[in-house]
């Protein structure tokens, strides 16, 4: 499991215990800041020598959350040297990504992975670094009209255009998600689909961002052990 910006501990156990419940085993990690920026690949090192020692007719599925997950796949692929990531790994789970992000939803993601300031109020720093967002947004929105590639300087069109992702795919997501766009994860789904991928998905209507468990626990995990259990 990927974690989102800011997720604990004791966060990922509420997910780890779905799966460790069917006896399966888990290993979470959570990139430590969320950053607008496309990764390196070192976060991605200290997932593979895990991945390496799990044997080879053990199915492996990622369960991602958020847009930090998204950064966590991409430093990943990085790592492996492969942009199909691992041919050994058997489906993935997205919840509440991928989408296209405003600046005030980068801004607020990356407060809140980082610690609070005795000077700056949380509300301040999120307007900080909103700006900086918003900057950056607005010169490579003009950029991208010269040089189309650079649309790979977003998560989202990264994981779109250089990662070929495992075919099983299931997405949670919903309409009131007050940090991604819903517009552009269904068509992402959708573009998966027209590559061939099996894409399930469940559209839980009123909850928000990764906390579609938290509000239905039960549909959650079912259809999660379901996924797990196809493959």
């Amino acid at each position: 499991m990927i974690g989102w910006a800011g997720a604990a501990s004791k966060h990922m156990e509420k997910y780890a215990k779905i799966y460790n419940d069917k006896v399966l085993n888990v290993v979470s990690i959570c990139p430590p800041f969320f950053h607008f920026k496309v990764p390196n690949e070192s976060t991605g090192k200290k997932i593979t020598p895990i991945m390496e020692k799990i044997p080879k007719e053990n199915p492996i599925v990622i369960h991602s959350f958020s847009m930090n997950g998204i950064r966590g796949l991409i430093s990943l692929s990085k790592a492996t040297g492969n942009p199909k990531m691992m041919d050994n790994i058997n489906g993935i789970i997205f919840d509440s990504a991928p989408s296209l992000t405003f600046p005030y939803q980068n801004g607020k993601a990356m407060m809140l992975s980082r610690p609070s300031s005795a000077y700056l109020s949380d509300e301040m720093r999120s307007k900080m670094y909103e700006l900086c967002n918003s900057i950056r947004d607005s010169i490579l929105s003009t950029l991208l009209k010269i040089f189309p590639s650079l649309r790979q300087s977003f998560l989202y069109w990264y994981i779109h255009d250089r990662i070929q992702l495992p075919k099983r795919q299931l997405y949670f997501y919903s309409h009131r998600d007050s940090m991604v766009p819903f517009g552009p994860l269904e068509e992402f789904m959708e573009i998966q689909r027209r590559r061939g991928c099996h894409v399930e998905s469940i559209n839980f209507g009123e909850t928000e961002h990764v906390a579609h468990f938290r509000d239905k626990p039960e549909e959650y995990s079912k259809k999660c052990i379901e996924f797990v259990s196809k493959l």
